[in-house]
């Protein structure tokens, strides 16, 4: 979200083309903004500005070209493979530039779907995500039947139990498999694939920090304990990628904190501000990756924070070497001031 509370094109020639209000987010109104990451750099390299729901159903994959489209005939080109749902259209449209390459598209509940995942195979894709409310097609009622009394006597299953169902379907004329998933954890989460295995992966480690009593001095002392969820691979590998654009987002919003910074009453330079806050911090995950992958020794200790990075970053800019002559600001005429008597 790029923050904004200012003026709404609705009502104003002035204000923002088109304002979005999604209460459950931390900055919940203002220009929404669709993206994708490389879950490796942890860099955003994909945007999709929203622009209301008339015009994005003139997008690429979700094409109504005619408003007056009547249902019928859209539910024939729906058919035909021709256009699709909203999740789906922006999915496609954000990892269009890397069809055929056999990546994997990890995404969460909002874009997760057996359509989704479907299309993302047909263009040569991968995917695999949390299916919560687009559950056409998908055995979301099986498994949470399992969710509540899959255990012992009726029970639900104990944390870290999983259970797996399989569907086939057809691309050209080869037969394909998806997953569907239920993994309980602290509650049932339910998940689409159609790439990994469902042999043991690595524990999801849980860090708890508790009070107690030490009984022998009776002061009060903070304990920490950890403990391990077993989760199968395919949930591992999900959850390793799962929280990128949100980390991006925490240190965007949370340290730079541009749309708080940087105060304009003009809705142009508040979506500039936030797309310069988008390059910094992937100009930063950009260094911490090649910092990580570089190798370097332990004892040259951890990688610079972000605002560090930054000071750094803007000295380069203004010092830049790479540049054949300095730059200077152009000379500015002077000022006439007329004084009326």
């Amino acid at each position: 979200m790029s923050a904004w509370r200012g003026k709404n094109g609705r009502y104003h020639t002035e204000g923002m083309p088109h304002v979005t209000k999604i209460i459950r987010k931390p900055e919940g109104v203002g220009c929404e903004i669709k993206a994708a990451a490389c879950a490796q750099t942890g860099c955003l390299v994909m945007l999709e500005i929203q622009e209301g729901k008339d015009r994005m159903k003139l997008k690429r994959f979700q094409l109504r070209a005619d408003q007056a489209l009547h249902d019928a005939a859209y539910q024939q080109q729906r058919d035909a493979g021709q256009v699709f749902k909203y999740s789906t259209a922006v999915t496609l449209r954000l990892a269009q530039p890397w069809f055929g390459n056999r990546r994997e598209v990890v995404v969460d509940s909002a874009f997760a779907s057996v359509e989704s995942l479907i299309e993302c195979h047909k263009k040569g894709m991968y995917m695999k995500g949390i299916v919560k409310t687009a559950s056409v097609q998908y055995p979301k009622a099986v498994l949470r039947e399992w969710g509540k009394s899959g255990g012992p006597g009726g029970n639900p299953p104990a944390r870290g139990s999983h259970k797996v169902l399989k569907s086939t379907y057809t691309i050209n004329g080869e037969e394909h498999t998806m997953m569907a998933v239920g993994w309980m954890d602290k509650t049932l989460k339910t998940v689409i694939s159609n790439r990994g295995t469902t042999l043991p992966g690595t524990a999801s480690m849980r860090h708890r920090d508790h009070l107690e009593v030490d009984p022998e001095t009776g002061v009060l002392a903070t304990v920490h304990s950890v403990f391990e969820v077993a989760r199968p691979h395919v949930v591992e590998s999900l959850f390793s990628s799962f929280n990128t654009i949100d980390v991006h987002d925490a240190a965007r919003q949370g340290y730079l904190a541009m749309e708080r910074n940087w105060r304009t009453h003009d809705y142009q330079d508040r979506i500039i501000a936030t797309v310069e806050g988008l390059i910094y911090c992937d100009c930063y995950r950009a260094a911490l990756f090649d910092h990580q992958r570089a190798g370097h020794a332990p004892e040259a200790g951890a990688f610079m924070g972000l605002f560090e990075y930054l000071d750094k970053l803007c000295h380069r800019m203004i010092f830049n070497p790479m540049l054949i002559a300095p730059v200077r600001a152009a000379a500015q005429p002077p000022k006439v001031c007329g004084i009326d008597h």
